[in-house]
């Protein structure tokens, strides 16, 4: 009842178009009633052979009621899907407004083809909670209560066994659908949405499988998804049939009752020709109440995909939405200065911290490199600066400024970042490297460019900047897309004050381009640059002003790249002599 009531307050905006669309409909099955009856009475009369201005009235009311018929049904449509789509069209975008303030952390237990599948299929499906679920049984009780009161005038009995099998072709056999179809929509809503988590891994995963030789296993396990889907649809389908069945066989006993009943009343309270109408109005009446249990059906799946979706928008920001009013972002009028002081964090209370007492100054100007093994809490650290993810004790500042008390928007807006697996998206190159910046001028991507080794090759390229790259830089090597990302970085510096963050700048680049990147780097990039640098190779630290070396979230040593290599049994010192080891 909770999911219910509250779809249906997304409605309230569209109250009045809901109400014109019920009337709409309404008018429509009365139309196609009077259609029916009015036919009836025309060719029972006819067959009396009465004078043709007997029929006149009758002819124009067949002539009436089918224009009437047809151009309130268009109207009907017409305004409910205006409504529908209005609808659809907010709950998209509440959807999204709900999950954009959750950060990676709170979003990353979903898998992604399902959250895809949770803003795409199952929103969609609640498009159907309108048209099909709400819509339908308020013109069926206004249709209903019409046809009985006119054939109560007729006969009191007659109206009473109308509205009884109207009733219960539109009460008791939706409540049956409800009860029957309930497990079946939710089991459709659940299959969906694996067989779309199946689908995405098998895709995404295809060159892979191909090279290992597992590609027809895991296409087994699309198909087994798609199966499992397929039945779980044959078993809504299987209960669709069974309720359509049994509405024919209720239609059918409600007209065996009103000619049962009406028969023997011709010739005192009814005439042959009533009787004709009576028999037609009962069938066409009908016409309102049979698309009752496919709503019922539509309002069991509506509920599940609803679920589905308050499930992740229902749950609170770790962090504060920024301000969408735009206003300066004052950090960015001087040179930025980081500080950090005994942070702690970990993802889960039942988990060992990830970091724990982390210090360090980054005034502006100065060059710090991380160090450490996978899951040290390198890449935490970022997290945390970003505010992708909440800290739990410590304190990180920026200028003085706390970064708790910053909107998120304006504490990303301090830092340049290479993130450790650089995304592109579908476009042109300039597109990905202005990401951050649109304003760049093409002398300040150049700059960029040059200093990550790339201007050679987009000279060379077909249309220069404006070289389409393809879905994810599909037409880039792993490293090209890293320098990328590295000029959108550097770019990023060179339009606004920014400490950089780079995460493995050189995880994708062979050793010759390596070195010769941070020649360029250092070479090209101001003095007054501050750099945070998190990366597991020894190349290039002796240019970094401090090295921290991290092990489980704590501090193991920290000093310039000398002191930590004079520094015998020391931590750098013994990766420099597995380094030249392997060499």
């Amino acid at each position: 009842m909770k999911t219910t009531l509250r779809l249906l307050g997304f409605l309230r905006p569209f109250a009045a178009a809901v109400t014109l669309s019920v009337l709409l409909g309404a008018g429509a099955l009365a139309a196609g009633i009077g259609l029916l009856g009015t036919s009836a009475y025309l060719i029972a009369t006819a067959a009396l052979h009465p004078s043709i201005a007997v029929l006149q009235v009758a002819i124009v009311g067949v002539r009436a009621f089918g224009i009437l018929r047809a151009a309130l049904r268009y109207a009907e449509r017409l305004a409910t899907h205006s409504a529908s789509l209005a609808l659809l069209a907010k709950l998209r975008t509440w959807f999204f407004a709900a999950v954009l303030p959750l950060s990676p952390a709170q979003i990353q237990p979903t898998p992604s083809a399902d959250l895809f599948t949770r803003a795409t299929a199952d929103l969609d499906s609640l498009e159907n909670f309108y048209v099909r679920a709400v819509a339908p049984p308020l013109t069926a009780l206004v249709v209903i209560g019409g046809a009985g009161l006119w054939m109560g005038s007729l006969h009191p009995a007659l109206g009473m066994i109308l509205v009884g099998g109207l009733v219960c072709a539109g009460l008791l056999l939706p409540l049956l659908t409800v009860g029957l179809s309930a497990a079946p929509a939710e089991a459709v809503t659940h299959e969906r949405a694996a067989f779309q988590l199946e689908l995405f891994d098998t895709l995404g995963g295809l060159d892979e499988w191909l090279v290992a030789g597992v590609a027809e296993s895991f296409a087994a396990r699309a198909f087994y998804a798609a199966r499992a889907l397929s039945h779980a649809q044959q078993r809504l389908a299987r209960t669709a049939a069974l309720i359509n069945a049994l509405f024919t066989l209720l239609n059918g006993l409600t007209l065996c009752a009103v000619l049962a009943f009406g028969i023997p009343l011709v010739g005192s309270t009814l005439d042959g020709v009533t009787l004709a109408v009576l028999a037609l109005v009962t069938l066409s009446a009908f016409e309102a109440v049979t698309p009752l249990s496919a709503s019922a059906q539509a309002f069991s799946s509506s509920l599940s995909a609803a679920r589905r979706l308050f499930a992740i928008a229902d749950q609170t920001p770790q962090i504060a939405p920024s301000d969408l009013k735009e206003k300066e972002n004052v950090l960015l009028d001087a040179p930025l200065s980081l500080l950090i002081r005994d942070l702690s964090f970990s993802y889960s209370a039942n988990l060992p911290p990830t970091l724990a007492d982390f210090s360090l100054d980054l005034p502006a100007g100065k060059r710090i490199a991380i160090l450490g093994e996978s899951g040290a809490g390198k890449s935490t650290l970022f997290h945390l600066l970003l505010r992708l993810a909440e800290y739990s004790g410590g304190q990180i500042s920026l200028n003085e400024t706390d970064l708790r008390s910053l909107p998120p928007d304006d504490a990303r807006a301090c830092f340049a970042v290479l993130p450790q697996q650089v995304h592109l998206f579908s476009g042109t190159l300039r597109q990905n490297l202005t990401l951050g910046v649109r304003q760049a001028q093409d002398g300040q991507i150049f700059a960029a460019l040059q200093t990550a080794l790339l201007t050679d090759w987009v000279k060379n390229l077909p249309r220069g900047l404006d070289t389409w790259i393809g879905e994810g830089g599909a037409t880039l090597s792993a490293g090209q897309r890293q320098r990328v990302g590295i000029a959108r970085a550097l770019l990023i510096c060179q339009c606004r004050p920014a400490i950089l963050l780079l995460d493995e700048p050189t995880a994708h680049l062979d050793p010759l381009t390596e070195r010769a990147f941070w020649a360029a780097f250092w070479r090209q990039q101001p003095r007054e640059q501050s750099l945070l640098c998190l990366t597991h190779r020894l190349v290039g630290l002796e240019h970094f002003d401090e090295i921290i070396l991290m092990d489980h979230g704590k501090i193991a040593e920290r000093g310039n790249y000398a002191q930590l290599l004079a520094h015998e049994g020391g931590l750098l010192r013994r990766l420099a002599q597995l380094q030249r080891a392997f060499l």
